[in-house]
């Protein structure tokens, strides 16, 4: 039998009032709720078994799901990075599910309980007015947490999360996107990429943005932090350097880009990236920079 757990929330004193019996005989409870006619709000914990009921019976008139975005909150259950925000699964005064499917359906998959409010007896029509805001990237709120550099941080923490995680040509593969809490839990317990980011975030203006830029100095830093200091400054400055230099080579081919319509796309520019760092760090000169990676025998993907 499904079940219900009060937290004894606060209410407020005006139209959110908790029922007084709602620890009881939990589903008369929920259909009594699901014909609410004011507004009534709990904060309780979500069994898996609950949200499956919730999803069958109420789910009758909702967007399409997507499951991109349910994946994501599923990882984050499932990985102990769900917290409880007061942001509530909301059901009409007509007993239909009004927001919070993605929600349910990630529960009602992981087999975790969710902690969460929920409230009942909404007017139906406020479904389309939820949802239609500015959403809050990972970078406002790595911001608000205090993370330094939060913008470049958390734009190649998507990119390291990408490469550590099958490879960073998943690149524009949806379901392999990292979920926002998990690129701001990234950043808020890695601060050298924060770090990175402030270092470079003025080099190489017009060549490459700067999320490929901390991103490729993360990577090549771990592997010789000197090298990659004088790969960097040579890349940054672009002086005396030959012209077999793999630096210089790369520096031409992402200027030619910058003044070309058709731009490379920011996994070739990565690419390009892996293929000089791979020759500067063996010493040797180039006489050119490509990655062949289309016709009937594509290039594979540069690996570090």
């Amino acid at each position: 039998m499904t079940t219900f757990q009060q937290f004894s929330p606060k209410q407020s004193p005006t139209d959110l009032t908790a029922p007084a019996m709602f620890s009881g005989g939990t589903n008369n409870n929920f259909a009594s709720l699901l014909r609410a006619t004011k507004p009534v709000r709990i904060r309780i914990q979500v069994t898996p078994e609950m949200a499956k009921q919730w999803l069958e019976t109420t789910n009758i008139k909702n967007r399409p799901i997507s499951e991109m975005h349910w994946m994501k909150i599923w990882l984050d259950i499932v990985e102990a990075r769900w917290r409880y925000n007061g942001e509530p699964i909301s059901f009409g005064s007509n007993g239909a599910l009004l927001n919070g499917q993605h929600r349910l359906r990630a529960c009602a998959e992981s087999e975790t309980a969710i902690d969460t409010d929920v409230i009942f007896g909404l007017d139906p029509d406020v479904m389309n007015t939820i949802d239609i805001g500015k959403v809050r990237t990972a970078a406002n709120i790595a911001h608000l947490e205090g993370v330094e550099n939060a913008t470049g941080a958390c734009a190649a923490a998507h990119l390291i999360l990408l490469h550590e995680n099958g490879g960073i040509q998943q690149l524009g593969n949806k379901q392999a996107e990292p979920s926002k809490t998990k690129i701001n839990e990234r950043v808020r317990t890695d601060p050298r990429i924060s770090e990175v980011a402030g270092r470079i975030s003025n080099m190489g203006r017009g060549l490459a943005s700067p999320r490929v830029l901390t991103f490729c100095y993360y990577l090549f830093s771990a592997q010789n932090q000197d090298l990659t200091d004088r790969f960097f400054g040579q890349f940054e400055s672009g002086t005396r350097l030959n012209q077999d230099n793999p630096v210089y080579i790369l520096r031409e081919r992402l200027r030619t880009n910058s003044i070309s319509k058709a731009k490379l796309p920011l996994l070739e520019i990565v690419a390009l990236f892996f293929k000089a760092w791979i020759a500067y760090r063996a010493g040797k000169t180039m006489k050119s920079l490509r990655w062949n990676n289309g016709g009937n025998n594509p290039e594979k993907f540069p690996e570090i």
